[in-house]
């Protein structure tokens, strides 16, 4: 179990569940943080930018789980410009980018413009988490973001969500990324990525799959996750 969730949507962002139903979820499962991450305006069905000025309304705690107001932003060119402005960002606690279907990032450009466009998304410093390096649609060279990673203040994501329909291809990219990611030290966020109440702190699906040892995971305890927050404000 996720006691730290850095990665969940609500119906805000097409997904099934309410904040507060979220929340109530994670208070019976005893995970103690969830973090609100709605995807980026430019994604179909995602929220309108106004909403991510009214999270700050959003109170700290519902049934007693902290409550992080953040973002998932869509990385949109090669130039890595994500679709929320800075004086948005400015206002979260957690900033989560990636690549995504169903946004002005075009899909079939290839392994090195996706590369490309992470990597420079990275170097902006407006990021924390880089959310599921590698995905079938948009495979990456996880070894050149894993580098770029370790030279900033930004952590890679292990999505659960990713592993519940199993691929090799995405599996082997993804251990080669977490062996790297102790090689250099890069901070780990396991998040759950939750579009569904239930789904709230479930890392089952990589349980069995890779060896997390020796990894630094962000989000094991509140204490390194408050002080990767404060360093990368």
């Amino acid at each position: 179990m996720i006691k730290l969730d850095l990665h969940t949507h609500s119906v805000a962002s097409h997904a099934i569940n309410t904040v507060y139903e979220l929340a109530k979820e994670a208070s019976e499962k005893s995970v103690e943080l969830i973090a609100l991450t709605e995807h980026g305006p430019s994604m179909k069905g995602a929220p309108i930018p106004s909403y991510f000025d009214l999270v700050s309304r959003i109170p700290q705690y519902l049934y007693g789980v902290r409550i992080l107001k953040g973002c998932e932003a869509n990385i949109i060119n090669t130039r890595g410009d994500i679709d929320i402005g800075k004086n948005i960002l400015d206002k979260l606690d957690i900033v989560l980018a990636g690549l995504h279907d169903e946004t002005p990032f075009p899909e079939g450009m290839g392994r090195d413009y996706n590369t490309d466009a992470v990597v420079a998304c990275i170097n902006k410093g407006l990021i924390n988490i880089v959310s599921h390096p590698f995905k079938k649609r948009f495979p990456t060279d996880v070894k050149r973001i894993v580098e770029c990673a370790a030279n900033s203040r930004v952590a890679l994501e292990l999505n659960c969500s990713i592993f519940k329909d199993y691929d090799l291809q995405v599996y082997e990219a993804t251990k080669v990324m977490l062996d790297l990611c102790k090689k250099y030290s890069v901070p780990v966020a396991i998040n759950s990525d939750a579009h569904v109440a239930c789904e709230i702190g479930d890392n089952s699906s990589v349980l069995h799959l890779f060896d997390l040892n020796g990894l630094d995971i962000l989000n094991k305890d509140r204490d390194r996750l408050s002080l990767f927050l404060n360093r990368t404000k």
